[in-house]
């Protein structure tokens, strides 16, 4: 399996293979070559001799490391080269990290922990949304395999990042913020399924932001899991007691 840039695809596609083939050996020739094409900084290709980029020490000034990893994943430039500006660096952290992902795992936890004592809550008969919702979680482990196992890697972020959007949304039409003063039951079954999608969120999300990933788990009060079959499953048993809620991410202000 080879990951390489647009500019080495003749060499690693044709020559080397035929270099191989040619020595009679028995070596594994690629059998799937994943390519890239450039990133540009602001417009300009990166060059080091005239400081066009930025420095990996200047780097983790503006941001933890792991907001670097989904944003140099979100933009990776699969099918055309990609332009690195701060302002999509910003829009990245701020409009998908944290208020998309990190808001939904931070709400539904915190919601728990303040209306049902930190304990996943016991659900009631799921309605037709509530089937929907389950089924969502449920199909989410396939669909983000499917385009890994195609190596589309940005898209395969972007199904993660969708599938919190629709936990919110599920949360903004529920509204248990309201409905639990009037119905505490149908209020517990919107966040015993909130709360599988922030487990399945956790392990989907843990090839990308793997320090990210071991904070949910932190936080669901559960071992940390890594495997893909585990995703997906309604595993969280009502009465558990998940640990403090806390914000995995923050909002940042770059550089002008």
């Amino acid at each position: 399996m080879y990951f390489i840039g647009k500019d080495n695809i003749p060499f690693h596609v044709i020559i080397f293979p035929a270099l191989l083939l040619a020595t009679h050996e028995n070596y594994v020739l690629p059998w799937q070559v994943a390519s890239t094409e450039f990133i540009l900084f602001d417009g300009q290709k990166y060059s080091k001799s005239k400081k066009i980029g930025i420095w990996m020490d200047d780097a983790l000034k503006v941001a933890p490391g792991e907001y670097w990893r989904y944003v140099l994943m979100a933009i990776r430039p699969e099918l055309r080269d990609a332009n690195f500006t701060w302002r999509d660096f910003e829009m990245h952290v701020n409009s998908e990290l944290n208020d998309v992902l990190g808001n939904f795992i931070h709400r539904t936890l915190v919601f728990i922990n303040n209306n049902f004592e930190g304990k996943i809550p016991e659900p009631d008969v799921f309605d037709v949304k509530d089937e929907e919702f389950k089924q969502q979680i449920s199909g989410a482990p396939t669909t983000v395999a499917a385009l890994l196992d195609r190596f589309q890697l940005k898209s395969a972020l972007s199904s993660i990042i969708e599938l919190a959007r629709t936990g919110n949304q599920y949360l903004s039409e529920r509204e248990p913020w309201h409905l639990v003063k009037t119905d505490r039951k149908k209020t517990a079954t919107t966040l015993f399924l909130a709360s599988q999608l922030v487990r399945t969120l956790g392990i989907l999300i843990s090839p990308y932001l793997p320090e990210t990933a071991r904070r949910i788990s932190g936080q669901l009060a559960i071992p940390q899991e890594t495997n893909w079959t585990d995703a997906g499953k309604l595993a969280l048993e009502p009465g558990h007691k998940i640990g403090q809620p806390e914000p995995l991410f923050h909002k940042i202000i770059v550089p002008k």
